[in-house]
């Protein structure tokens, strides 16, 4: 599948990214796509900067949800149970992610919402030593595409290129 490039390996902060091991992550993101395309998921990020780096990897920004708009997290949960469609939280990889992620947990718990953390378990596990936020993974997910020689993922998908300014 690499060609031999298999062994090819980056490194941006503290982890070494293989080849491998950022193919596993766009599986991931491709698949969190297809998630959100079938089932109307939505998905629940801390801001907008979180919001902003998603639909540059290719999630489309109108599933893409802010947390972080002033409003209790009780208020949150009952918006989420409201709108009736599945849920997929993905908070960012720290202390206040985690206990943001918890807290939801437990808020939605026994709703009838479908709620999905598993998705970020599986993507923190893969970007595990590199990155604490969401908000970061576009530009790392750029630099690895250009490092491994692999299309970005808007681009794999046909939707231009964000422009910035």
């Amino acid at each position: 599948m690499d060609g031999g490039a298999g062994i090819l390996s980056a490194t941006h902060g503290s982890a070494m990214v293989t080849r491998e091991k950022f193919e596993e992550f766009l599986v991931l993101l491709a698949r969190l796509r297809e998630t959100v395309a079938e089932s109307g998921a939505l998905v629940l990020v801390e801001g907008e900067r979180d919001r902003r780096a998603l639909s540059q990897i290719g999630l489309p920004r109108e599933s893409l949800l802010v947390l972080n708009e002033g409003h209790p997290l009780s208020e949150v949960a009952d918006r989420l149970v409201a709108r009736g469609r599945p849920v997929i939280l993905l908070t960012d990889w720290d202390a206040k992610g985690t206990h943001l992620l918890r807290s939801l947990l437990r808020l939605l718990q026994g709703s009838r919402v479908t709620v999905d953390s598993e998705t970020r378990r599986q993507l923190g596990r893969v970007v595990r030593g590199d990155l604490l936020s969401v908000e970061a993974l576009s530009g790392w997910t750029t630099r690895h595409c250009e490092t491994f020689r692999l299309p970005l993922p808007e681009e794999a998908l046909g939707a231009p290129r964000p422009t910035t300014g």
